[in-house]
This record gives structure tokens, sequence and C-alpha cells, in this order.
């Protein structure tokens, strides 16, 4: 259902059964994982976006909820609403759990 780039690739996929006989698929709830490893730090400059941050830590722009699980941010137009607030840049291999 999901890439394996996905945040949501290692959720399991549950059904519930609504009062009409409905099968409802659904992912069940993604908690924020602690990331243990970072490869940096960057300190945001005007004119940086979420999606060109992670084309360039991660050479893909939808790998910007790396970004966001790192620090602790839900919304990633927060990552870059400051300039010069310091992100942490997690490793693109780091176990996040």
């Amino acid at each position: 259902m999901f890439t394996h780039t996905s945040r949501y690739h290692p959720l399991e996929i549950a059904e519930f059964t609504a009062p009409d006989g409905r099968v409802i698929r659904h992912v069940r709830r993604r908690f924020i994982p602690r990331v243990h490893e970072l490869m940096g730090e960057y300190a945001g400059v005007a004119g940086d976006r979420y999606d060109s941050l992670a084309a360039r830590f991660y050479g893909d722009t939808e790998q910007f909820w790396r970004l966001c699980d790192a620090n602790i941010i839900e919304d990633p137009d927060h990552l870059t609403a400051q300039v010069g607030r310091v992100l942490g840049i997690p490793s693109p291999l780091s176990r996040q759990r």
C-alpha cells in the first residue's frame, strides 16, 4: 500500500466492520518515533522550503517527514517558518523507534 520510504510503510493495516456490514481498512495510528542518530544540524535561511531541504539531505522531496520527526514537528511548514531555526538532521539510515 505504501512505498518502503513512506513513514506509514511499517504500520499495520487494520479493518473495521461498520454496523451496515461494510469493511473499512485503515492504517493504525502513527506515533512520532525518537530519533537516535543525527548526521548534523542546519540553520535555516530565508527561502528554505521543507521539500527542498529533504531533497538536499536525502535526495527525495518526500522524505521531509524525517526532518519533522527528528525535530518533533507535526506540521512540515513549521520546519522553515523561522529563519535561523536550527534543525537536527537525522541520518537516513538511523533507527527510528
